[in-house]
């Protein structure tokens, strides 16, 4: 069975590889692995009806058919399957076999809501009260700047030149203004950063407790810490961002615009944000242009 499973591991090792090669996020490679990794555990179980898995296109979808079955069965969710079937798209034009033919949800992922002008009001009178200055500073980049998660445990202490931050995503930097609540939350981090590690611990802006870059996964944590001390109800690192773009649009910038700074290849993800509030909400929200 070791000897059949060999081409397994030695597929899976060169796409490891190839992967860390790509300029994907920490979370995204992260992803990607999890997922390949549930799968090939998949095939390893049936290897004795898949033998030539990785050598037959026709085989390949066979397998794919009976593992989406499988996911269906552990009752995953269609964005979940569609995750899993991303991830194994890109392993088998890896290894040469091309797209797999599986049935895909057509449905557009949904957005997290952003929150309500009560709940911002909330959210920042509970951050002026809060004690943890690296978790004030992270939530105040995720909600004042429209960081992602990934952006801000990726930021190093260099990102942060006089009034602005520099955030650098797939090889393209972005520079975002900061306001001066964010600027008082950075300096009195920063400050904690320095007089607790001083120049040690690398470059990177957020440390964790064990003195380590932090990760997407603290970050959460900080967020969950906050939100059940503030009694925020499903506060999160994708509501805080959203909640950023659509503030934009209300301010009246262009899609243009907001896309620049929400770091969007394409315009059209921008108006994604917007579109749940085009019937609920046409006067507070301008129309968009251009």
């Amino acid at each position: 069975m070791l000897k059949r499973l060999m081409p397994v591991f030695d597929a899976k090792k060169k796409y490891a590889g190839w992967l860390d090669d790509q300029p994907f996020s920490i979370q995204t490679r992260r992803a990607y692995n999890s997922r390949l990794n549930n799968f090939l555990g998949f095939l390893g179980s049936h290897l004795d009806l898949y033998p030539d898995a990785l050598l037959d296109v026709e085989i390949r979808d066979e397998l794919v058919h009976d593992y989406t079955k499988y996911l269906q069965e552990l009752r995953c969710g269609p964005r979940t399957i569609n995750g899993y079937l991303t991830t194994l798209d890109s392993f088998f034009k890896f290894v040469g076999l091309g797209a797999c033919v599986a049935n895909r949800n057509p449905d557009p992922p949904v957005l997290p809501q952003a929150l309500s002008n009560s709940e911002k009001q909330h959210l920042l009178a509970s951050l002026a009260r809060y004690k943890k200055s690296k978790d004030c500073a992270i939530l105040s980049l995720l909600f004042r700047c429209g960081l992602r998660i990934s952006e801000v445990a990726a930021l190093d202490i260099g990102s942060i030149k006089r009034n602005q931050l520099f955030v650098s995503r797939h090889g393209v930097t972005r520079s975002i203004a900061l306001d001066l609540d964010s600027k008082a939350y950075l300096a009195a981090w920063t400050k904690e950063r320095k007089s607790r590690y001083g120049s040690t611990h690398g470059s990177a802006l957020f440390i964790s407790g064990r003195g380590q870059r932090i990760t997407t996964t603290g970050i959460d944590y900080c967020i969950k810490q906050f939100a059940n001390q503030a009694r925020i109800a499903c506060l999160s690192a994708k509501t805080l961002r959203h909640s950023f773009i659509v503030e934009q649009f209300k301010a009246g910038r262009t899609p243009k615009d907001v896309s620049k700074i929400a770091g969007h290849v394409k315009v059209e993800t921008t108006l994604r944000h917007l579109a749940p509030y085009s019937v609920t909400a046409p006067q507070t929200i301008p129309a968009c242009r251009g």
